[in-house]
């Protein structure tokens, strides 16, 4: 860890033995410190990814079993299943391209009431900055799972713009989840 001085903001040093950063089973950190003071954490660990081989006349599919229900569609046809999917249609790839899936963030503490929760899991997709032809078939996002407090579940996107709609109505009228105002 790397701890910024406030009184001299060029300098980054070591930490003093004072703090102590150790992991919590809730997959938070938890800093211990013996004074208050100004300082950044900053934590690496390898993102989850899947790398693989598209074939523009065959297609593919990128699949990451460590984070349920994100699964890309590399497929020259329309796959109809609730699967998270991006779709590479006929023609869009004029050459084949090294793919890529990271998932950069898929589940949040898990707080007791919370008006800004994260809907849906952080991805990123490569090769970075493939440009796509404009006069060629456009390369489209399905849906993917949708974060709640019991894991990632898939929803419908009609679901999706009710549910969006009812906490709208509820926020504007004061009334909670259970119907108390």
């Amino acid at each position: 860890m790397r701890v910024r001085d406030p009184l001299s903001p060029k300098e980054w040093g070591s930490c003093q033995s004072h703090v102590r950063v150790c992991s919590n089973s809730n997959g938070c950190l938890i800093i211990t410190a013996d004074h208050f003071s100004l300082f950044t954490v900053i934590l690496e660990e390898p993102y989850p990814e899947v790398m693989k081989r598209i074939r523009c006349r065959t297609g593919g599919r990128l699949r990451m079993d460590e984070v349920p229900g994100v699964e890309i569609m590399l497929r020259q046809k329309t796959i109809s299943n609730s699967s998270p999917q991006v779709e590479f249609p006929r023609g869009c790839l004029e050459s084949d391209v090294d793919a890529y899936l990271r998932v950069l963030f898929d589940s949040e503490p898990q707080l007791e009431k919370s008006s800004r929760a994260l809907a849906s899991p952080i991805i990123m997709l490569g090769p970075h900055g493939h440009q796509f032809d404009t006069n060629r078939p456009p390369v489209s996002l399905g849906p993917l799972p949708v974060l709640q407090p019991s894991g990632p579940q898939m929803a419908d996107r009609k679901d999706l713009n009710e549910t969006a709609i009812n906490r709208r109505n509820d926020a504007i009228s004061g009334v909670d989840k259970e119907g108390q105002q």
